[in-house]
């Protein structure tokens, strides 16, 4: 989010709120006192191209923030949700990526009863279906090849089954995703659905990502 070089101190206040709202782990690093307030505030003016007077109003903006935020300790909430977290790796997974059509996904129906694992995502532009290498290729055969945009073999599913209470703790994805985002690991396709949260890996950061995630649970 930009910040206009000619706002004033209200405005730059403001837009301020702004990002750290938008952006939680940066709000939480400042609450934690991890990053430091003077260095977060130049980096929004030099990333804003404010002028140095500018960072006087962010500092002052990020104070008043911590000041006024609320005392959640989302960190505490997490962890308890974490260790009640049941992880499970499975592998032999194929991303399908095809045109949406009514037509085809009544084909799926069928096949969705019979596969180990199946799940269907659909957009305005396209729909992914992730289903075992087993029967993808007749998942394919049913969508027509030429309906098809991207295929990915051999893929992981790492599924993480939480407690009922993750509906009313926010941050979880965002905790996840930055845990396995510093050990380099790139995430294929992410969903979730009431209690589950799915993420789609290939086979060379499989093991890392479950290993990372093992280890943040207390």
């Amino acid at each position: 989010m930009n910040i206009r070089g000619d706002a004033t101190p209200e405005s730059i206040a403001q837009q301020t709120v702004s990002i750290l709202e938008r952006e939680p782990l940066l709000a939480q690093a400042l609450r934690r006192r991890i990053a430091n307030v003077s260095a977060v505030a130049k980096k929004i003016a030099e990333e804003n191209k404010l002028g140095r007077s500018s960072v006087v109003a962010v500092r002052a903006a990020i104070r008043r923030y911590l000041e006024t935020a609320e005392d959640y300790d989302e960190r505490k909430d997490l962890k308890r949700i974490m260790k009640q977290t049941e992880i499970r790796l499975q592998s032999g997974i194929t991303i399908l990526v095809a045109h949406p059509r009514l037509r085809q996904l009544l084909k799926l129906q069928e096949i969705s009863q019979k596969a180990d694992f199946f799940s269907l995502i659909e957009s305005e532009n396209a729909m992914t279906i992730i289903i075992d290498d087993k029967h993808a290729s007749a998942a394919e055969k049913m969508l027509g090849r030429s309906s098809i945009i991207e295929k990915q073999g051999g893929q992981y599913s790492l599924s993480l089954t939480s407690p009922k209470e993750i509906e009313n703790i926010p941050g979880f994805a965002a905790f996840i995703t930055d845990v396995l985002a510093r050990k380099g690991i790139n995430i294929k396709k992410y969903f979730s659905c009431y209690t589950d949260t799915v993420f789609i890996l290939e086979k060379k950061d499989a093991i890392a990502a479950l290993e990372a995630l093992e280890a943040v649970k207390p």
